[in-house]
């Protein structure tokens, strides 16, 4: 692999943070303590009851502790970590390739996850799938070799395809960062930001603020085709229903034919989901007006796609809705990160923190249950930096969403993010 395929193993240094403790199922890691731990590398169905808080596995102080330096050589594998009473967990990125940046920023997240974590007997063995299926599979071959009780990543659908017979071959779960529900498998959970959630979220809140006419703009592709079923489900329960979709080829840079279809078959809309982002999102949205669905009358609703400030700038967005997970976690995240790291970090290294954080939290518990699917499968969820989520029996993440508001301003939240979680969901 390369230099960054070496474990990561924490060095000793004496902190005192009782907001960095772990809430879990069995009990609670709490109180200010005496941690053997190091700071990341400077480099790169009845009535339910009250739902019980999920597990927290994220939570340090705002200010973060100031990181003492460390040498830069790194541990080789011991013949056994098992007999040091270690657990490897393997983070499986791509490192070199086209998405070479990003993978390493996820590197630093994890070590980040590691060092506000506290667990000294947690290695973190990092590997390059270099965004290759076959490099990906190798990789964790080679995780398993050394010892791996739980392997975090990959980031690609394929990657994680090509995983999955080595993990489930060793009897190793896979908390992968895909968003594409058809890489979940027995054992190969996704917490990947999927549209399912967002859609099912937004929808519902909109119809209880009065919404009944719903249509839909989305691309002709699996991820329309999702935002579609959803959306039909949800308004089925609700005795409603979705009039007619219409269809934009996923690279369209022109909507007007989109746009003047659904108003020809749909002209009574009083919502109006349009499952876009970026250009095209900005290059659709100022032709609604303009096809006669009047901004103060009809509602617009987003997907995560939203999720990008810069939207805020086209006047025909303003005052639409989307579902994210809560802004104001991920927000004190990405200032630690940027604290020990100086650099911003990037969208989706918020998943590899949550994923070693829960990892870290879990070697924890006492036992050899620790990774084990009754355990990671917890009804009552976990709560990270996105906000509280859950891993099912279909494996996708349920995510707990905010509603957010477009403003001249950015994003407001207009209804916030649930702090527990209800009966599960049939996925």
């Amino acid at each position: 692999m390369n230099g960054l395929s070496q474990p990561l193993v924490p060095r000793a240094k004496a902190v005192c943070r009782a907001a960095a403790t772990f809430a879990l199922i069995l009990g609670v890691l709490g109180g200010c303590a005496t941690q053997n731990v190091a700071p990341p590398q400077e480099t790169a169905q009845q009535e339910p009851a009250e739902p019980e808080a999920p597990e927290v596995i994220a939570g340090p102080a705002e200010t973060p502790v100031e990181p003492e330096p460390v040498a830069p050589s790194v541990p080789q594998v011991p013949e056994s970590l098992r007999a040091l009473g270690k657990v490897p967990i393997a983070l499986l990125v791509p490192m070199t390739g086209r998405a070479g940046a990003l993978g390493k920023a996820m590197v630093e997240a994890a070590e980040m996850a590691l060092f506000e974590a506290g667990n000294a007997d947690v290695i973190l063995l990092p590997k390059d799938t270099a965004g290759d299926p076959g490099i990906a599979a190798r990789a964790a071959e080679e995780a398993v070799g050394e010892g791996a009780r739980l392997i975090v990543g990959p980031l690609f659908a394929s990657s994680v395809r090509a995983v999955t017979p080595v993990a489930q071959s060793a009897g190793i779960v896979v908390l992968a960062f895909s968003n594409d529900r058809s890489a979940a498998s027995d054992g190969v959970y996704l917490l990947g930001f999927t549209p399912g959630d967002q859609v099912r979220r937004v929808v519902a809140f909109a119809m209880e603020r009065g919404n009944r006419h719903f249509g839909a703009v989305v691309p002709s592709n699996e991820y329309g085709r999702l935002v579609v079923d959803t959306m039909r489900q949800t308004l089925e329960q609700a005795g409603k229903t979705l009039e007619q979709p219409s269809y934009f080829s996923p690279g369209e840079t022109d909507f007007t034919q989109p746009i003047r279809s659904l108003s020809q078959n749909a002209p009574l809309l009083d919502t109006i989901m349009v499952a876009a982002g970026g250009q095209q999102l900005r290059g659709a949205a100022p032709l609604l007006p303009f096809y006669g669905y009047d901004p103060a009358q009809v509602k617009l609703l987003g997907t995560g796609l939203w999720d990008d400030p810069e939207i805020a700038a086209e006047p025909a967005l303003l005052g639409g809705w989307f579902a994210a997970p809560p802004p104001e976690a991920r927000t004190a995240y990405e200032r630690r990160f940027q604290h020990y790291f100086g650099h911003d970090a990037p969208r989706l290294t918020s998943l590899a923190y949550d994923a070693t954080a829960l990892a870290a939290a879990l070697a924890g518990l006492p036992g050899d249950q620790n990774f084990s699917r009754e355990t990671l499968e917890s009804e009552r969820g976990f709560a990270g930096t996105e906000g509280i989520f859950r891993l099912g029996t279909g494996g996708v993440a349920e995510r707990g969403l905010a509603i957010l508001e477009v403003t001249a301003s950015g994003f407001r939240v207009i209804d916030p993010a649930p702090k527990s979680f209800g009966p599960a969901l049939t996925q």
